[in-house]
């Protein structure tokens, strides 16, 4: 039975980031230990004949593309439904910025369709990045490598799994970590989640 694999990477790790901030759209460029991340994905990855490598345009996911893509000789192809999600009037705060806040009892019990004040609801981000695998569906024949960021991510590895988009805590996706999904003919098969044994 023909299978192919999609290689489900996350961005290596920016300031931003480390430092604990809610940054989505806000283009953040890898720092050193996110280069070394993303050379060490490349690595790991170096054994797989890809036939393509897909990234969000932002700066974080294009450069740990750039780098995983340069491998096989390939050049990666921006998608912005890859981007990660809008936090709105959120953008660059921290948790503590809205503690205790209606806003905030919201986004730990119903966060599925809690729409961001000026940005997007983790269901809207859903919809968008299954949009993506939906377009791509039977545009190749072989493995591709997608490189994404953490709630783009888990929003689309709930839909796959069915997890209630309410519980998408209980999915943890590190930065340049890598999850394996089988597409078979009548279903995706998560392989492996969240791979980092590569950084170390």
């Amino acid at each position: 039975m023909q299978s192919r694999k999609i290689y489900l990477v996350r961005h290596g790790l920016t300031d931003g980031n480390k430092d604990g901030f809610y940054y989505g759209r806000t283009d953040l460029p890898l720092n050193r230990e996110g280069v070394i991340q993303s050379y060490r994905t490349a690595e790991r990855l170096s054994p797989v004949k890809r036939e393509a490598v897909y990234s969000s345009g932002l700066a974080r996911a294009a450069e740990t593309s750039k780098i995983i893509a340069q491998g096989r000789g390939l050049e990666a192809i921006r998608d912005d439904a890859l981007i990660e999600m809008d936090f709105g009037e959120y953008e660059g705060k921290r948790s503590d910025d809205f503690a205790g806040t209606e806003f905030q009892k919201k986004w730990f019990e119903t966060p599925a369709a809690l729409k961001w004040p000026g940005g997007e609801s983790l269901s809207e981000v859903q919809k968008r990045i299954q949009g993506f695998f939906d377009r791509i569906e039977n545009t190749h024949s072989g493995d591709i490598c997608v490189v994404s960021h953490a709630f783009a991510i888990i929003a689309y590895l709930c839909g796959l799994a069915g997890i209630d988009l309410n519980r998408f805590r209980v999915v943890k996706i590190d930065h340049a970590s890598i999850t394996v999904i089988e597409k078979l003919p009548y279903v995706k098969r998560i392989l492996s989640l969240n791979e980092t044994f590569h950084l170390v």
